[in-house]
């Protein structure tokens, strides 16, 4: 058996052997041998002056007599060949210890076509005056290479969805404002984010929340052109880039189709959930000349379409800065106005359709704000969301209204309180507790609560909400579906959520009138609810023939301006007073 140092000397010495019938000289000195064969190498080539391979050492794919510059890839070609040419120039016959580069070349493995890196140190004999050998050491670098490759990967791309990260998207911007500035031509960018996406992380969790970046990525990955470039920007954010949309045309059927592939649901672990997107555009030069302008009038845009109503694209517009100020600065007023529990309650009564008694009152965000006056739920609350601050508004409110029924309960009103509750809270594991100890200091009995949940709450099922409802239940509360029919109706969450009572969405109530002389949506819901064994209440009544509709069908709960408008604690306590409101039923 041949040992190592055996088999270094012999490759050695046969190249040695094919230097010489090449050269038709000696190799060079001994102290060049002697560096020769102690170096370590996975590969050794000796090349003519034309870099044509004469003899090949060690396992690579080439054959002698082809040229080396023309069998490594193509990138690699240019810089191998101006490398060689320096080491044909020198003037001693030293290593070219200087002048280390790198080259690829494809490579067949257990039949599988592969990419090998190779860093290479040439040797030339220049003391010959015709043909120049050259002696080349190859040290195979693949892992090093592959590992350098994977760390710039990780530094460039975002991880969960394998997306260029904002780091690398903002560096191809800044590439393309500058080749557009040369061609003096135009393109579009995009920034958008999923509407709504922190209720999902906050009722569901983290892991579900990411399922869901990772399928929008795919989807939205699929639509891209040659030259688009789709990155994640941290959170729920993406960025989309499109130099070669030189007119709004390509911009506004990139925004069509990303609403098209987001407007189906996801199925995350036995779960429909809906997406929504808000898009912004900004177009180069008009909206700005420089990225990072770009992204910001983009931005500005998108929170201009979610304070329209979301699911949507606008262009940017100039006039959006001083809406994009106002916003940010009603933002931090909210943040002081939750911190200073400035925020009010207002009620509106829940009546007996039988009698016209007040049976119960459901509580209603107000903000009464020093410039803008008394605030409605919709001027803020979308706000909050954005924000992060939905629970603490639900907190702050609910704490309030449960200070409000204790004094009704001592002033000998027998009512019911119905509230709010978001997802965000559901995420809490105090939750359930949290009203317990209220209820306990203040006196209140459980049963007197009910917590009132939307139905994407109710569609976005998970174990955590189920859980939550059965400790909110099993201590007494109440719990009811508001705006029922409104979104995802479906009788799989009436049957497998411990749900007590439907509010009927106002729209459908409004569907009622003079001339309602056939079955309604209505009657479905009140049938579908009594063979549910579930508590109607109707929402939004206005109008007598309302009421008397719907008591006529068995539906003897409702809420609404027929009985008066939204009010606060004292003009609550006075229609309490009055004992009922039956003369609007009359």
């Amino acid at each position: 058996m041949t040992d190592h140092s055996d088999s270094t000397t012999s490759n050695a010495l046969a190249l040695i052997d094919a230097y010489s019938r090449l050269s038709g000289a000696s190799l060079l000195n001994e102290g060049l041998f002697g560096k020769l064969v102690a170096s370590v190498a996975d590969v050794i080539l000796l090349v003519d002056q034309d870099n044509l391979v004469q003899y090949v050492q060690g396992a690579f794919p080439i054959e002698v007599g082809q040229s080396l510059t023309e069998a490594v890839d193509r990138e690699s070609q240019a810089p191998l060949k101006a490398y060689l040419d320096r080491l044909g120039a020198k003037e001693t016959s030293e290593p070219d210890t200087a002048r280390v580069t790198s080259f690829s070349l494809s490579a067949v493995e257990d039949r599988i076509s592969i990419m090998r890196w190779y860093e290479v140190m040439g040797i030339r004999d220049t003391g010959l005056q015709g043909n120049k050998p050259g002696i080349l050491l190859l040290k195979d670098v693949s892992a090093e290479h592959q590992r350098e490759q994977a760390l710039r990967h990780e530094l460039t791309h975002d991880s969960l969805t394998g997306l260029p990260n904002r780091n690398l998207f903002v560096s191809r911007l800044e590439a393309a404002v500058s080749a557009a500035c040369q061609a003096q031509s135009q393109f579009v960018l995009l920034f958008f984010d999923l509407d709504r996406f922190k209720s999902i992380n906050d009722a569901l969790g983290h892991a579900v929340g990411d399922e869901m970046l990772r399928q929008v990525a795919e989807r939205l990955s699929q639509l891209l052109g040659d030259q688009d470039l789709l990155a994640r920007f941290g959170g729920d954010e993406f960025a989309l880039l499109m130099p070669q949309a030189v007119d709004d045309l390509a911009g506004d059927r990139m925004c069509a189709r990303i609403l098209g592939a987001l407007s189906e649901p996801v199925l995350i672990a036995g779960v429909e959930l809906s997406i929504q997107t808000s898009i912004g555009v900004a177009r180069y030069p008009d909206h700005s000349g420089t990225a990072d302008g770009l992204i910001e009038s983009a931005d500005i845009a998108m929170y201009h379409v979610k304070a329209r109503g979301r699911a949507s694209y606008q262009y940017f517009d100039p006039k959006m800065n001083q809406g994009r100020f106002a916003q940010l600065q009603l933002e931090q007023e909210l943040r002081k106005a939750v911190l200073g529990e400035r925020l009010s309650v207002y009620y509106q009564a829940i009546v007996n359709l039988d009698d016209g008694k007040i049976m119960g009152v459901e509580a209603l965000a107000r903000w009464e704000h020093e410039r803008l006056g008394l605030l409605q739920p919709k001027s803020f609350l979308a706000l909050a969301e954005v924000a992060g601050l939905t629970a603490e508004v639900d907190f702050l409110l609910q704490r309030k209204a449960l200070q409000d029924l204790a004094e009704w309960r001592d002033q000998g009103h027998q009512l019911f309180l119905s509230m709010n509750a978001s997802a965000a809270q559901f995420a809490d594991e105090k939750f359930a507790g949290w009203h317990q100890q209220h209820a306990a200091r203040l006196g209140l009995a459980m049963s007197d609560i009910r917590l009132e949940l939307t139905e994407q709450a109710m569609v976005e099922r998970t174990e955590t909400l189920l859980s939550r409802l059965q400790e909110l239940r099993a201590a007494g509360v109440k719990i009811a579906i508001d705006d029922f029919g409104k979104g995802y109706s479906s009788l799989a969450y009436l049957q497998e959520l411990p749900i007590d009572s439907l509010k009927i969405d106002r729209s459908f109530i409004a569907e009622i009138s003079d001339s309602t002389d056939s079955v309604t949506l209505v009657d479905a819901i009140i049938a579908m609810a009594r063979g549910l064994n579930l508590e109607l209440i109707a929402e939004g009544v206005e109008r007598e023939v309302q009421a008397k509709y719907l008591r006529g069908r068995g539906c003897n709960k409702a809420q609404g301006y027929l009985f008066g408008p939204v009010s606060s604690f004292a003009q609550i306590g006075d229609m309490l007073s009055n004992g009922s409101v039956s003369e609007v039923l009359t």
